[in-house]
This record gives structure tokens, sequence and C-alpha cells, in this order.
């Protein structure tokens, strides 16, 4: 009550003095400040820029002390109930986003996202995507590119094909980031003691795309062991590319990682194979907490903060339901 009486006594006395020019900025303005104060990458402001669009834009033009805590509740229903469970997290972050630019601007308002929750979606589940990929398809994934190889007549081509074989080769043995392979230089590599070090990525900065930026986390940053099967196929890369920066483009950048994922698709389309490159992650995680992998390892190798989010990873295929349901014992 003694600060509330002061904060009032100070507001009323610049008022009569004229020294208090009070604006208070609408959602819009605050919605685009958050872009430069919180340093966010172009990636993530496209998506931003999605969830705005589609779920605070019709509130733009409000005052931000005028929207109430049923204002932001409308719009994380309408989302829910529109979009996935994912898209409507975002619509709530961004509202908080809005919300800390509102205190950086002095704006004396409370955060109405405390006041709200997310309500279960109304509308059916969707079926889980396929998230693993199997010894035989992804062989025959790479049989198909090395084969093809040899048709690709133009120069950019070879060169990227040679590349993407090998960065899917060492996500598969190696369960890494793909962002983090496409930053792997020869210098990460050791021969003598069989690891990689991870301790970079490729993405985006607020300005530019491409980039070397900083891993995910700092668990991210990390040694991963060279199997014995993944050795060979790094001592043939090493001596077939020259350059330090393993899985640069021709023009001397990183991969474009939408170029990467939308070559991916294409082959997956044409021969009739589930496959992106985050698949080999959650393939790697799935190995190691079958195989009885201890929790601090599994988590150590795939760079997570958590143990949590390795086991989020991990999936079941539908041969290990069916032997789970076989070997059922009953009293």
């Amino acid at each position: 009550m003694q600060a509330a009486i002061i904060i009032r006594d100070n507001a009323l006395r610049e008022i009569n003095t004229g020294t208090l020019v009070k604006h208070v900025p609408t959602v819009e303005e605050l919605y685009y400040q958050t872009k430069k104060l919180f340093n966010i990458s172009i990636k993530t402001w496209k998506r931003h820029e999605t969830t705005y669009k589609n779920s605070i834009k019709k509130y733009e033009n409000r005052e931000i002390t005028s929207i109430k805590p049923i204002d932001v509740q409308e719009s994380i229903n309408e989302s829910i109930n529109n979009y996935s469970l994912e898209a409507t997290q975002r619509v709530l972050s961004l509202w908080r986003q809005i919300y800390k630019a509102a205190a950086m601007n002095d704006i004396l308002v409370a955060d109405k996202t405390v006041a709200v929750t997310i309500p279960k979606s109304k509308a059916p589940a969707k079926q889980q995507k396929k998230v693993l990929i199997s010894d035989e398809d992804f062989k025959q994934f790479i049989e198909y590119l090395e084969e093809t190889s040899k048709y690709v007549r133009d120069s950019i081509g070879r060169f990227r094909r040679i590349r993407i074989i090998y960065m899917l080769k060492i996500m598969f043995f190696t369960g890494i980031r793909p962002s983090e392979c496409f930053a792997l230089t020869k210098s990460d590599i050791n021969l003598i003691t069989n690891s990689i070090t991870i301790n970079k990525a490729i993405g985006s900065t607020s300005v530019k795309t491409r980039q070397v930026i900083s891993t995910k986390t700092t668990q991210s940053i990390r040694t991963v062991p060279i199997s014995k099967d993944l050795k060979p196929i790094i001592m043939r890369m090493i001596d077939e590319i020259k350059e330090e920066h393993l899985f640069y483009d021709h023009d001397g950048l990183p991969f474009e990682t939408s170029f990467l994922s939308q070559f991916i698709s294409r082959i997956s389309n044409r021969i009739g194979i589930k496959f992106n490159m985050y698949m080999l992650r959650h393939r790697m995680a799935t190995d190691l907490i079958q195989s009885n992998t201890s929790a601090r390892t599994v988590q150590d190798i795939l760079g997570h903060a958590t143990y949590k989010q390795s086991v989020g990873y991990a999936r079941s295929s539908d041969e290990d339901r069916k032997t789970a349901i076989d070997n059922r014992k009953l009293s």
C-alpha cells in the first residue's frame, strides 16, 4: 500500500507539472519490438509472423493496457480449435514476449497470460507421424543416392550429392542434430581418440541465414564416439572432401537447411520411403534406450539437457509393440 501511494503521488506530481508524457503502445508496436529486444533469429521470426497473423493480429490496434485476460484466452481457444497444440503453445509464448516488451517500456500492466490456460482440443487427435526409419529403408535410401549419383551431370549437383550422402551416414551412426552435422570441420574429427567434437551448429541470426552459431544448449557441447562402422566412412570422406569445412555448399557457405529438407523429401517421395533427417536422431535415441544404455550416457550422447528429453525422442516400432503383446505374461 505504501508503495502504491508513492507511485500515485509521483504520477500526480508529474501530471500537474506537465512532465508526464504518456504513450501506451499497441499490441502491434510491442510485437515488432520483440524482434530487436530478444534478438530473434530470421527462422524463428518467420514462425512468429505466422503465429501473430493467425491468432493475435486482430488485437494489434488495441493498447496493451486495454487487453483483458479474456482476449488472450479467446486467442488461445481459437488456436487450439484450428491448429496444433504446438502452434497454440507458440501463441501463448508470443503473448508473453509482448508483455515482456511492455515491461521494458515501463508500462504498468499485468501479464494477462498468467490467468489463461490451454484447453484440450475438441478435434479428434491425428495419428502420430512416423519418426523412425529402419535399417533396411535407410540402406535403400543411401543406395539410391549413390546409384543415381552416376547420372548427375552438373558439377554443383555432384558436389552436393557427395556431401549429403556423408552427412546422412554420420547422423545415422552418431544421432547428432542435422544443424550440428552441417557445421562439422575436419578439426572436429579425431581419428586417434575416435571421437567427434560438437561445439557449434548452422542456423540463422537476427539478420543473416546460413551462419555458424552456438549449439542449441550448453549441454549440446559434447564429444561423440566414432563407432567401428563409422570410422572407415569418415576416413573415405576426409580423403574425398578436401575442404576444412566438410559440409559447406558450392558457394562456400553452409548448406541451406530448407534446401536439404526439400531434397530429401523429394527423394523420399520418389522411392516411397518416409524419411527426414531428424528420424536418424529419433532412431539413435530409441536404439540406445532399448539396449539398456544408462540414462546419463543417453543424455550425453544426444546432448539433451535432461534424460526426459531423450526418452521423448524414443519410439517403439510396430514390431516392438507386437512382440510386447505376444510376450505378455498372464497370471
